[in-house]
């Protein structure tokens, strides 16, 4: 397997990760690639912003970071996201290892 992810990023200081979600899943969980992407299965539902919400919730959990700093910058509508984790260059290697860790295990 490579350990090029390509759906990390690092932009100045933010890290930016694109993601594909799957709303209304029965836990949330890491859920492989999709494509150029890291999906995610999310219990939560796609209505009035909630699934946006527990996503980003969830991912400042699992990347240790504050709530404030976790955004979706793209696709706020779509299953198709990018977020946008602020000031998180210092977490990168750390969030890299993490997701090397899920896509090897896929």
């Amino acid at each position: 397997m490579s350990n090029n992810l390509t759906f990390l990023q690092l932009k100045g200081s933010d890290v930016l990760l694109q993601v594909y979600v799957q709303p209304g899943a029965k836990n949330t969980d890491w859920a492989g690639e999709y494509g150029e992407r890291i999906k995610i299965r999310l219990n939560a539902p796609p209505i009035d912003g909630r699934a946006n919400a527990a996503l980003t919730a969830w991912l400042a959990e699992q990347f240790e970071c504050a709530n404030r700093d976790v955004d979706v910058v793209r696709g706020a509508n779509s299953r198709s996201k990018t977020i946008c984790f602020k000031n998180a260059e210092a977490r990168f290697e750390k969030m890299r290892a993490t997701l090397l860790t899920i896509k090897n295990t896929d």
